[in-house]
This record gives C-alpha cells, structure tokens and sequence, in this order.
C-alpha cells in the first residue's frame, strides 16, 4: 500500500516538477513579445500579472490550504514584504527590462546561472565549495559568455547589441538568488504555497505604490493580443506554475525537483525559435550545453 502510494505521488510530483518548468520557459517568450514590441512597460505589466496570480494563489490557498493560510502572523508581514520586494517585484521588473534588448533564449540562459550565484552567497556567508563545483562554476560562467556572445571565435566581444539587456537579467539574477537564500526560513516555517502567495500578495501591493506615486513612462496595455498574452502570463507562468512548485516540493526530493529546472531554458530556446524566429549559433549551443552542464555540477550535493 505504502509502495503503490509512493509511486503515485513520485508520479504526481514528477509531473508538476516537468509542468512548472514548462510554464517557466514560457515565461520569457511573453516577456520578449510584450517588451520588444514595447506593448507595456516593466512595472505595469509586473504589477497586472501579479495581480492576477496573487489573487488566483489565494483562492486557491483558501481551497486547499484554508487551515494554513490564515495563520501567517503580524511579525512575519515586514519579512514577507521584504521579500516580495527582492525576489518577486523586482526580479519581475528586471526581467521585463532586460528583455527589452536581450533575446528570450539568453534571458532563460542568464537566469539559470542562478545556482552557481546562490553559491557564491554561500561562499561570502561562511559556506564551503567542493572541488567540482569549481568546476561547475568556471564551466557554467564560460558557457554563458559563448552562448550570449561575448566569447566569438574572433576574440573578445563587449559591444554586443544586447549586453545591456543581458546585464539588467544578472542584476535579476542576483536578486533570485538572495531572495532564494532568505526565504529559506520563512518558507520552511509556513509552507511553501502559503510563503510564496503572501510574498506575491507583498509585491503587488508594492508595485500598485511604485505605479500610483513613482514619475515614469508608464504603457498602458492596449490589444486583444497583448492582453490575451498578458492574460495567458498571470495565470500559467504565475498562479499555476507557482502552484505547481508547492505540489512538487511535497512529493519528489528537492535535488530531483532541481534537475528538472535546467528544462527550463531548453523549453525556451524550443518555443524561442518556433514562436519568435530566435536562432542560435553552433558557439551558441555549445555554450548554452556548457551553461546547463556547470549548473547540474554547482547544484550537485
């Protein structure tokens, strides 16, 4: 009975585990169209997909998790806004601006560098390295500058139409990777679903202040198209594949749950070339494998 349930719920997990990194590699794709055809500004469109997935999470919290979600106390709120402003508001307004100017398969490509950064935050907090993740490290770090193309076979190349781009999606990263190493606690202590909708819940709330009261350039959104990608954005790629990750976490070992992210960026460089004409160089896949190879060896416990 116990073998039969645990298959099961390996099977379920697996599965939430392969869809959430599916729904994360679209991601990029609906940034890149939405920014590139400059159909909405950064904190806008942040602010609206996190409206929407926020509020989606917290029905479906009052759902299936109504004994929990309640329970979150007055002294975790200023941690929970904390982080709702680092890993979510602003790695979400990163991402978009980025890709202003980066392709969708080097932001997927960037971002997951994300171990080999929570690494390094290891390292400056105390933490030890292993002598392969050295190596995952050196690997992973080269394979980015080939597959974005900095590294060329002719040399060195900075001038890169997209650095800029590619240099806001690091600056997301880094973002990720603290909020990954400081939620840790909070996240253990009140669940995984139950951390990640209030932390959501924190963001908008802070965007809708940034977009009420911060002078900028604001796009409002105007198209059934944009709007049918935006709404496609802040149902799948947030509300479910959040959900997704909490229902994974309870089922399959965290160092599985892992592995099944680097599919992320190879779900994007597929939809990247379907979808929106996105090619890649021989140098380019080389070092996009590389990339993939050095996070696998970083993450390795």
């Amino acid at each position: 009975m116990n073998d039969k349930k645990e298959k099961a719920d390996f099977r379920k997990g697996l599965f939430w585990a392969l869809l959430n990194s599916f729904l994360w590699g679209t991601t990029f794709i609906c940034s890149r169209y939405l920014m590139k055809n400059g159909s909405v500004d950064a904190i806008t469109i942040s602010l609206i997909r996190f409206s929407i997935g926020s509020g989606i999470l917290f029905l479906l919290g009052i759902v299936f998790y109504r004994d929990k979600i309640f329970k979150v106390k007055a002294k975790d709120i200023l941690e929970l806004a904390l982080l709702g402003a680092l890993g979510v508001a602003a790695v979400s307004v990163l991402i978009f601006a980025g890709q202003k100017w980066a392709t969708a398969i080097n932001a997927a490509l960037v971002i997951e560098l994300n171990p080999i950064m929570i690494l390094f935050l290891g390292l400056w907090m105390g933490d030890k390295i292993r002598k392969f993740q050295y190596i995952g490290i050196s690997l992973g770090l080269l394979g980015c500058l080939l597959a974005i193309g900095i590294i060329k076979p002719d040399g060195i190349n900075f001038e890169t139409h997209h650095i800029k781009g590619e240099l806001v999606l690091l600056a997301a990263g880094l973002c990720w990777a603290c909020y990954t190493v400081f939620s840790k606690k909070i996240t253990k202590r009140l669940g995984g679903f139950v951390a990640i909708t209030w932390i959501m819940l924190a963001a908008t709330v802070e965007l809708l202040v940034v977009r009420l009261f911060v002078p900028y350039d604001y796009i409002t959104p105007k198209g059934t198209e944009t709007w049918m990608v935006i709404i496609y954005l802040s149902i799948f790629p947030t509300a479910i594949a959040y959900f997704a990750w909490s229902e994974a976490l309870t089922k399959i070992k965290l160092s599985l749950l892992n592995i099944t992210q680097y599919l992320t960026p190879v779900f994007t460089i597929i939809l990247a070339w379907i979808l929106l004409d996105e090619s890649m160089s021989l140098l380019s896949i080389v070092g996009a494998c590389m990339v993939l190879g050095g996070v696998a060896l970083t993450a390795k416990e």
